[in-house]
């Protein structure tokens, strides 16, 4: 059986991006004489081309008896199809050898390792695909089995094509009938430059809220931006923030969603990934960013309790451990919330000024 979670077993003991992947055994061998498949959910490719699966895993299996390999369904999960063979072209490290008589994965690669295939054979499918990722043995030696971690499918990119990755503001609660300002990650995914993408923004599925980013935005590239409109709070809010760039062919990347429900002051994280001082602070405040939050420009977005953006910044960082000095003189007495956004992610924590 096919587990979930954090793998601990003696040699496939982390996953390729932490902390869980699924493996034929989270903490040990896998069984003997097993024959089970992990199944993916059904996908639509009606819309797209330029079809990839790709995935990194790690086998510590017998070699050329037991080990795995991917199939595939088009008629709802009823036969699955060996996809591909050993030395087939259109696959990238795909399979290894011929294990009880099926082209599979197989032997001890000792590490993790990256494999894919063009599977442009579903480009513009009509009906519904299926992935199973199929691992066999048979009677007698076993190890640690099969993992299997960031399993994707790609599509060729679209000349224009843009979409929100992340919602960064607001972190906590805004008190209802206060107003907010949302603050998205915009993402090129297409090949083209952009210099102006719509934006929406709905709060509880409710009306959607307008706005227009501009600027220069190349393929590959993400800025961060703060919505103009001020919006009014309900108190609990479930946000799902999108582009409408016309001409865009691919909305699966076009959305993202943040909820934030009772969450105060107090539940902000205790250890964020910078340091602050002083704090309590008068006018001047300290941040030391940590490795995680100095690669590129980072951004600091200090709010006051209503969700109100009350101070904005942006500076390079070159280096972890560098410090980056916020004025804090034209801020009244009070608690405060100081976001640090990056390439990376964002974090958050209290700060209170105190006259």
């Amino acid at each position: 059986m096919w587990q979930h979670g954090q793998p601990g077993a003696s040699v496939i003991n982390t996953a390729y991006s932490p902390t869980r992947v699924w493996t034929t055994r989270l903490g040990g061998n896998y069984m003997h004489n097993m024959d089970y498949g992990l199944i993916t959910p059904e996908f639509d490719f009606s819309d797209y081309s330029g079809l990839s699966l790709r995935f990194w895993h790690w086998v510590e299996a017998e070699y050329g008896v037991d080990g795995g390999n991917v199939k595939y369904s088009t008629d709802g999960g009823n036969a699955f199809i060996t996809l591909g063979y050993v030395g087939d072209p259109k696959g990238v490290n795909w399979y290894n050898v011929n294990a009880s008589g099926r082209p599979a994965f197989s032997g001890h690669t000792g590490k993790w390792v990256y494999s894919s295939y063009d599977i442009s054979q579903f480009d513009n499918h009509n009906g519904p695909v299926q992935f199973k990722f199929d691992f066999f043995s048979n009677h007698a030696i076993s190890f640690n089995g099969w993992a299997i971690d960031d399993f994707m499918i790609t599509v060729e990119k679209a000349p224009l094509d843009a979409g929100v990755t992340n919602i960064f503001l607001p972190v906590i609660t805004v008190p209802e009938g206060n107003t907010f300002q949302v603050m998205v990650r915009i993402k090129n995914f297409g090949k083209d430059p952009l210099t102006s993408i719509p934006l929406a923004v709905q709060v509880n599925e409710g009306m959607e809220i307008q706005d227009t980013w501009t600027g220069l935005l190349e393929p590959g590239a993400a800025v961060n931006y703060l919505m103009a409109p001020n919006i009014i709070s309900p108190g609990y809010m479930e946000l799902k923030a999108y582009t409408k760039l016309p001409g865009d062919p691919y909305h699966f990347n076009d959305t993202a969603y943040r909820q934030v429900g009772h969450i105060g002051i107090q539940d902000l994280p205790a250890g964020p990934a910078f340091a602050i001082a002083p704090n309590p602070a008068n006018d001047l405040l300290r941040v030391t960013l940590s490795e995680r939050e100095s690669s590129g420009p980072v951004q600091f977005i200090l709010t006051d309790m209503t969700g109100r953006v009350v101070k904005e910044r942006q500076e390079h960082v070159p280096e972890a451990g560098d410090v980056v000095e916020l004025s804090l003189g034209t801020l009244k007495q009070g608690v405060y919330v100081l976001n640090v956004i990056s390439e990376k992610g964002s974090s958050a924590a209290r700060v209170v000024v105190a006259r």
